[in-house]
């Protein structure tokens, strides 16, 4: 296990490319490995854990990466689940506007339980 921690993907794959670059390549790998792992989970759970398998993924960046290949693949990540998996699909939002939350719609308002 110890050959594990000190193999780095940027240097030894690619060694003829800058360090950055490998670094950004391989969190792609790692982003495009977590979406096929999402949609494959989606198939038997729709958004079950929408945030579950982005931390296998980016500690797997991170440790054969490094820093910024974790840092890319959270990130886009990150950006997926927020865009694809949680409601409202294809957008960013998260509350449709002009929709009241839930804790106003069962009368758990601070203000309102206040004025009983």
């Amino acid at each position: 296990m110890k050959w594990l921690a000190g193999w780095d993907f940027s240097t030894r794959v690619v060694p003829a490319w800058p360090v950055w670059l490998g670094q950004m390549v391989f969190s792609v790998i790692c982003t495009s490995a977590f979406i096929i792992l999402r949609f494959t989970a989606d198939l038997f759970a729709p958004s079950a854990g929408p945030f579950a398998l982005i931390y296998p993924a980016v500690l797997f960046a991170t440790l054969l990466g490094r820093w910024r290949a974790g840092l890319v693949t959270i990130l886009l990540s990150i950006l997926y689940v927020w865009f694809f998996v949680l409601p409202f699909h294809g957008s960013f939002v998260l509350e449709k506007q002009g929709r009241s939350s839930h804790a106003r719609e069962r009368g758990l308002d601070v203000g309102h339980c206040a004025a009983r």
